[in-house]
């Protein structure tokens, strides 16, 4: 499937009696089709990537392993999506990276994340799924969602040592340090995204939740470990090489199973990239790539980027 603007969607069929997960891919055109995409993290909180679980795809019922992350996530969407169909949705639509991409042909994961922008910003929305939710992250979600920027504020802000104050801080404060916040796919999956829903297990997460203010204050405080990315929800997506550089400044910290994807992860996000020749190739190994990107960097006058270099390691 290497095609012009051509992505698998996978048709989540309805909840079974089984309990089995159940649906079928079909290709579609970016700009076309209806769907939503997924946006996750393959490790559940405890680390575990592994693909301890399975969906059952086609007539056939062909069995593709995946993480039990995912499976919570499509679940959860299949869960949600029984009330809609109650006022007369349709079939439940999703692009999740682990499903509808061949993980295992290198050429096909080129061509796809070259596409991710164009894949995220072309779906209705971004369903976020942040994980289950704990008593901890349901009592800050119910307190992000009712309240007021000022409010949240001067609570994270204040000396206050009281009990209620120490707990609400804590439980905020966990919620940022969830795993989801420090994937470098994350980036380009929210920035590119027309609009973006977030679930905590069975809690919707309000978008004022992720409001400047309050993210600058968790940073003050140091309360939770919220990227410096996130600032960029507020920005236009960069245009220049030297916005993207403040970009992967702002997401050094953001881990990746695969080390190239902290480049190719952003990319897509850069509008100037396609046209400067910069897209992903996963047949470059990671010294190429990111001498590859330095030396883009440098070309354009951006020295600052020297900062970074580290010596060779010694192998006397």
């Amino acid at each position: 499937m290497h095609g012009a603007g051509i992505i698998r969607l996978l048709q989540v069929d309805r909840l079974k009696d089984d309990g089995l997960l159940h649906g079928s891919l079909e290709e579609a055109r970016t700009g076309e089709a209806k769907y939503e995409a997924l946006s996750y993290t393959w490790a559940d909180e405890s680390g575990d990537s592994s693909r301890s679980k399975s969906i059952f795809l086609g007539d056939w019922w062909d069995i593709l392993p995946i993480t039990a992350n995912c499976e919570a996530a499509i679940r959860y969407l299949q869960r949600r999506h029984e009330y809609r169909l109650l006022n007369g949705a349709g079939t439940l639509t999703v692009w999740t990276n682990a499903i509808c991409v061949n993980q295992d042909d290198m050429k096909e994961r080129s061509h796809q994340v070259e596409m991710m922008t164009a894949i995220y910003s072309g779906a209705r929305h971004v369903s976020v799924y942040l994980g289950e939710d704990t008593d901890s992250s349901a009592h800050a979600i119910h307190t992000l969602n009712k309240s007021d920027n000022q409010d949240i504020v001067q609570l994270l802000s204040s000396d206050r040592q009281d009990k209620e104050s120490t707990i609400l801080k804590e439980a905020i404060s966990a919620l940022f340090r969830r795993r989801y916040f420090s994937r470098i796919w994350v980036i380009q999956e929210v920035l590119a995204a027309r609009g973006v829903r977030f679930y905590c297990g069975e809690n919707t997460v309000s978008p004022k939740a992720f409001r400047p203010q309050i993210l600058e204050t968790l940073h003050a405080m140091n309360l939770g470990l919220v990227p410096r990315w996130v600032s960029w929800s507020s920005k236009p997506l960069p245009r220049k090489p030297t916005e993207l550089f403040q970009l992967f400044r702002s997401s050094l910290l953001c881990g990746a199973s695969d080390p190239r994807d902290k480049v190719f992860a952003l990319l897509g996000l850069y509008l100037g990239g396609v046209s400067d020749g910069l897209v992903p190739d996963y047949g470059l190994s990671l010294r190429e790539t990111y001498i590859g990107i330095a030396a883009y960097l440098l070309s354009r006058r951006i020295m600052e980027v020297l900062v970074f270099a580290e010596p060779p390691p010694d192998v006397s």
